[in-house]
């Protein structure tokens, strides 16, 4: 791709630039100059259709003939676009520069994204297949036919509009010498980051045409993207570079082709919510869409229509059991994608108390945070874990926490991290990571 981008940089940029330049001037210095002006001449004088050779210009030892045609029915006036467009025809053609085919609306489309984006796009599986698969993956359409720049312009704007991932740390790179704390968070941001609307897998989930974009939250084929964002790629390599909205299985496995040999952990992450000790993984697929098709399911798009879907509704039917209607959708997953779908609008934004109750009920990070920060007392030890402490303890704490947060940070601040009851619980469960680390002492 840098290739295919250089070469035809060069060409429609650069040779572009010094033939421009070339014709204002009285006395070309380099090669280039000397061949606009000559083109610029036999155009103006209507010359007779001649053979045009490297080496009249300079260019020893390049054996190519350039068959230049005269123009017989031109104005005085010459364009200089026409100058410009012939001598880059001749140079592309001296330099065998494949002129038919894909190589330069290809050049284009690597251009326009990282006059976007940034260089390091290009290492994204997702752009390579894009790259080779322009007209179906750029276009939707097999038989566009690509001839100009000007085609990309709607990329690159939609580009700039969905940056692939927010900016967490302004001046972060610039730091020389980053804590031990700054480092790990900017390197594991899904895991550390306390702000979970601008983690990576996130953001990009929220992107168009993307599992929690609002237009698919509220259909069925919303439910199951949503699903297998929690329950199979999160914080995965595909999560930050698929289209992730999936109306259903073959849209999936149509989408999972496009990373052949890829491994396992490409597609699942198995400790992405801190344990490994779970069942997570691509065969769920099969089973998120055999509930979806259920009489279970059928009051989805009714409940989620207008956005009121009530959060702890909405929280409890994720996460029913006798019998479990989805698969490694507990009390965690569950309230983080019940999240999900309230930042996508299908579901309501809950009460600092609603967040509080169903802490207290997942008994893990968002606990254990308010302990170590001296909220609630140090829940008792059980067999497995701790025993769960009073809800209207639990309530009272995390309560008292938000309510300090309110106050003390600024308004623009809370806009920047999306401040509410449900970033609160998240930093709690960050915190809790970051003592486990050692990253803080507390």
């Amino acid at each position: 791709m840098q290739t295919t981008f250089i070469l035809w940089s060069w060409l429609d940029c650069y040779c572009t630039q010094q033939i421009r330049t070339a014709l204002s001037a009285p006395i070309p210095e380099t090669w280039i100059g000397r061949l606009a002006k000559h083109v610029h001449t036999l155009i103006l004088t209507r010359g007779a259709s001649r053979e045009l050779r490297p080496a009249e210009f300079g260019l020893e030892g390049l054996d190519a003939v350039y068959a230049f045609k005269q123009r017989k029915s031109l104005d005085l006036d010459i364009p200089q676009e026409l100058v410009v467009a012939v001598v880059i025809d001749i140079i592309a053609r001296w330099l065998q520069f494949p002129t038919t085919g894909q190589s330069r609306p290809r050049g284009w489309f690597v251009d326009s994204i990282v006059h976007a984006c940034g260089p390091n796009i290009l290492f994204l599986d997702s752009v390579w297949f894009a790259f080779r698969n322009l007209s179906t993956e750029v276009f939707g359409d097999p038989s566009t036919k690509i001839t100009t720049p000007a085609a990309y312009r709607p990329l690159a704007a939609a580009l700039a509009a969905y940056p692939l991932e927010p900016l967490i740390y302004p001046g972060y790179e610039s730091l020389r010498q980053p804590t031990l704390f700054q480092a790990a968070v900017h390197g594991r941001r899904d895991f550390l980051l306390p702000f979970r609307e601008c983690a990576p897998s996130r953001a990009r989930s929220r992107l168009p045409g993307n599992c929690f974009d609002p237009v698919h939250a509220r259909t069925l084929g919303g439910l199951f993207s949503g699903l297998l964002f929690r329950g199979v790629f999160f914080a995965t390599p595909f999560g930050l570079q698929a289209t992730t909205y999936f109306p259903n299985p073959d849209a999936w496995n149509v989408e999972c082709a496009k990373y052949p040999s890829q491994p396992v952990d490409f597609f699942c992450n198995i400790r992405a919510y801190s344990s490994a000790k779970c069942n997570r993984g691509v065969h769920l697929v099969p089973c998120f869409w055999e509930v979806i098709n259920s009489p279970s399911c059928a009051n989805w798009e009714k409940n989620t229509c207008k956005g009121a879907y009530d959060f702890t509704e909405c929280y409890k039917f994720l996460t029913a059991s006798n019998p479990t209607r989805f698969r490694e959708i507990g009390g965690l997953i569950g309230f983080l994608l019940t999240a999900d779908f309230a930042y996508a609008g299908a579901v309501s934004l809950p009460t600092v108390d609603t967040v509080g109750k169903i802490i207290r009920d997942i008994n893990k990070g968002g606990v254990k945070g308010l302990a170590r920060l001296g909220l609630i007392p140090q829940p008792e030890a059980a067999k497995k874990g701790f025993k769960k402490s009073d809800v209207t303890v639990v309530k009272g704490g995390f309560s008292r926490l938000y309510r300090f947060l309110d106050v003390k940070l600024s308004d623009a601040s809370k806009k920047r991290m999306v401040f509410d009851a449900i970033m609160v619980e998240n930093g709690l469960c960050k915190l809790t990571r970051w003592d486990s680390l050692k990253l803080i002492t507390l």
